[in-house]
C-alpha cells in the first residue's frame, strides 16, 4: 500500500542529514577553536620568551661596554684600607681623549693593587728620565743588551740595544721601507760611559751631546737614526725627508723624537731629528696627542695622577706613585709594567 505522504518521510530524513552535518559542523568549529587558542597561547609564551632574551642581551652588551670603556670599578678580596685609591682619569680611545683629564671632573676608580717593596720592584727603566740635572748610575747591564746589527740595519757591527726594544725598532724600520721606500740604518745605540766621555770631549758645541752619565744612550733605550741612502749620496733632501717620516710614525712604535726643535728650552739639547728614545707605545700615543716632550709627559703624570687609554682594542691604566716607606702598590692580577721616573716616583701601566 503506497504510502500517504511520502514527503514527510523525505522531509524528515532530510532533517537528520541536516542536523546531524550542524551538529558535526558546531564540533569541529569547537574543536578549532581550541586549537586556535591553544596556539595563540603558545604563540604570546614564545614573544614574552624572546622579549625577555632581547632584554638579558642589551644588559649583558651594556654591562660588557660599561666594563671596556673602564666605567666599572676593579675590586678584590685582597684590597686594603690602607692602599691607596688609583686614579684613573680620562678616557683615550684609539687617539681620541673622550673626557677631561682634569682630577676634579672624572670619577676615580680603584684598581686591585698589593704592596711591593721598591726593592723588589723589576724595573724596566723605559720611563726613566736622563738628561742635564737626572743622571744614570751605571750603564745599563750585558745581559739587557743584544746586538742591533744583526737583524737591523747599522753603520757597523757593534752596534747594541736594549734587547727589549729591538722588536719595535724592527717593525719601525720595515714600515720605513714599505711605506715610503726610506732604508733607515741606526748611526748610534748603546754608548758606555767611556765612550759617552770619548765623544763628550770632542764635541765644541755641547748643546748636542750630554755628559757622560747624563747621556740616555748609555741606558741602551735611545737610537740614532739616519737614511743608508741620503747618507751615500749626501743629499740633504732625503735625509729631511725620512726625519720628517720618523716625526710623523715612530711613535706608533712606542719610540719618541727626543729633542723637538721648539722644546729646547726644556730639554736643554739643541734639536736632533735623528735621536729617537724608547718610552713604550700607550707612552709614545699620549705624548704625541698632547704635543708633550718626555719631560712634561712626566710632570703631567704627576700633576694628574695618570689615565686610561685603549690602543688595539686593549684598555691600559697607567697611574704615577710616589713610595710610602719605601713600598708602592702594583696591580693584584693585571699584567703590569713598572718604571722608575728618575726622581723617585714610578709609573706602572697595567693591562689585561
Amino acid at each position: 500500500m503506497p504510502q500517504r505522504y511520502p514527503y514527510r518521510n523525505d522531509n524528515i530524513n532530510q532533517y537528520r542529514v541536516r542536523s546531524l552535518a550542524s551538529h558535526n559542523l558546531a564540533e569541529a568549529y569547537v574543536k578549532q577553536r581550541k586549537i586556535f587558542r591553544h596556539r595563540k597561547h603558545v604563540k604570546h609564551k614564545y614573544q614574552v620568551v624572546a622579549v625577555l632574551l632581547l632584554v638579558g642581551l642589551v644588559i649583558a652588551v651594556s654591562m660588557f661596554l660599561a666594563y671596556g670603556s673602564g666605567l666599572w670599578t676593579i675590586t678584590s678580596s685582597n684590597i686594603t684600607k690602607t692602599q691607596p685609591q688609583i686614579p684613573i682619569l680620562g678616557n683615550f680611545n684609539n687617539g681620541k681623549v673622550e673626557s677631561s683629564t682634569s682630577a676634579n671632573s672624572v670619577k676615580t676608580n680603584e684598581i686591585l693593587t698589593t704592596p711591593i717593596n721598591i726593592a723588589d720592584i723589576n724595573d724596566s727603566g723605559f720611563l726613566r728620565l736622563i738628561n742635564h740635572d737626572h743622571s744614570i748610575s751605571a750603564d745599563v747591564s750585558d745581559e739587557l743588551l743584544a746586538d742591533a746589527w744583526i737583524n737591523i740595519s747599522s753603520v757597523d757591527d757593534t752596534t747594541k740595544l736594549h734587547k727589549d726594544i729591538l722588536p719595535s725598532v724592527g717593525k719601525l724600520f720595515d714600515a720605513a721601507k714599505m711605506q715610503s721606500g726610506q732604508n733607515l740604518v741606526i748611526t748610534s745605540g748603546f754608548r758606555s760611559y767611556d765612550e759617552q766621555s770619548v765623544l763628550y770631549d770632542s764635541y765644541e758645541d755641547k748643546s748636542y751631546v750630554h755628559r757622560p752619565g747624563h747621556s740616555e744612550h748609555q741606558s741602551g733605550l735611545a737610537v740614532d737614526i739616519a737614511d743608508l741612502n741620503a747618507q751615500a749620496e749626501e743629499n740633504s733632501d732625503k735625509l729631511s725627508r725620512s726625519q720628517l717620516w720618523l716625526a710623523e710614525h715612530s711613535w706608533k712604535y712606542g719610540l719618541i723624537l727626543r729633542y723637538p726643535d721648539d722644546k729646547q728650552e726644556i730639554t736643554g739639547i739643541a734639536y736632533e731629528p735623528w735621536h729617537f728614545r724608547y718610552v713604550g707605545k700607550v707612552h709614545a700615543w699620549y705624548m704625541q696627542l698632547h704635543g708633550l716632550c718626555f719631560e712634561e709627559y712626566l710632570k703631567t703624570l704627576r700633576d694628574i695622577g695618570g689615565y686610561t687609554i685603549t690602543l688595539d682594542e686593549q684598555t691600559h691604566y697607567v697611574f704615577y706613585q710616589k713610595p710610602i716607606d719605601n713600598v708602592i702598590y702594583i696591580p693584584g692580577k693585571l699584567k703590569y709594567n713598572v718604571s722608575g721616573d728618575g726622581s723617585g716616583g714610578y709609573i706602572i701601566e697595567t693591562w689585561g
